[in-house]
C-alpha cells in the first residue's frame, strides 16, 4: 500500500545443544537471528558447557523456553526466544 512503511526486525534465538559432532560431551548455546525476510544467521559463537544448567545461564536473562520440536536434531535439548 501506498505510504506504508516497514520497520525491519530481527528475532533472537538460543538454541541448547547437547553433545553437538563440533563439541562432543558439552552443552553448546548458539543465537540463531532471523530477521523479517525469515533469513536465519546462526552466530559463530558457541558457549561450551559442562553441563545443562551452565548453558541455561548463558542465555540471556529474560529469555523464555520453548522446549523443543519433534522434528529437531535430536542433540537439540531446548530453545530460548
Amino acid at each position: 500500500e501506498a505510504g506504508m512503511t516497514t520497520n525491519p526486525w530481527t528475532l533472537s534465538l538460543y538454541t541448547i545443544y547437547k553433545d553437538p559432532t563440533d563439541y562432543p560431551g558439552h552443552h553448546v548455546v548458539r543465537e540463531h537471528k532471523i530477521n523479517d525476510r525469515l533469513d536465519v544467521e546462526i552466530s559463530r559463537l558457541a558457549y561450551v558447557c559442562s553441563t545443562l544448567e551452565q548453558a541455561r545461564k548463558a542465555v540471556p536473562a529474560g529469555c523464555l523456553r520453548l522446549g523443543r520440536m519433534p522434528e529437531d536434531d535430536p542433540c537439540i535439548v531446548e530453545v530460548w526466544v
